[in-house]
């Protein structure tokens, strides 16, 4: 299946990849930035744009420039404020919930980090 096949209009057809090698990415990703790979739990207050607040446990999925992927167990709104604390101690940070989409049970969670000002 590793080679590019010609369709019934003389096109050119990428393979498609085998499930082992489908990533992670959602279908519609726009990021230009790398990621760096980086495994991570701890705990998230998120407040959403209507004033609920959640306090709850998440795992920190990669990194890139602007912000972290995460998984969730709770729903929380995009537009949402975050603050996470990673358990051991080392990492803070706060920002903005870009997107979230349910999976399994689970909620995928694109969070954007607000930028450090100097002093």
């Amino acid at each position: 299946m590793g080679e590019a096949t010609r369709g019934s209009r003389g096109t050119k057809r990428r393979p498609r990849p085998a499930r082992d090698e489908t990533p992670e990415t959602l279908p519609f990703e726009r990021r230009n930035d790398s990621r760096v790979t980086f495994r991570g739990q701890g705990v998230a207050t998120f407040v959403e744009p209507d004033g609920r607040l959640w306090l709850t446990r998440v795992t920190l999925l990669d990194r890139s420039s602007p912000g972290w992927a995460s998984v969730s167990p709770v729903p929380v709104a995009a537009g949402s404020t975050f603050d996470i604390a990673l358990d051991g101690g080392g990492l803070y940070s706060r920002g903005t919930v870009r997107h979230a989409v349910a999976r399994g049970g689970t909620y995928r969670l694109g969070l954007q980090c607000a930028r450090r000002r100097a002093a």
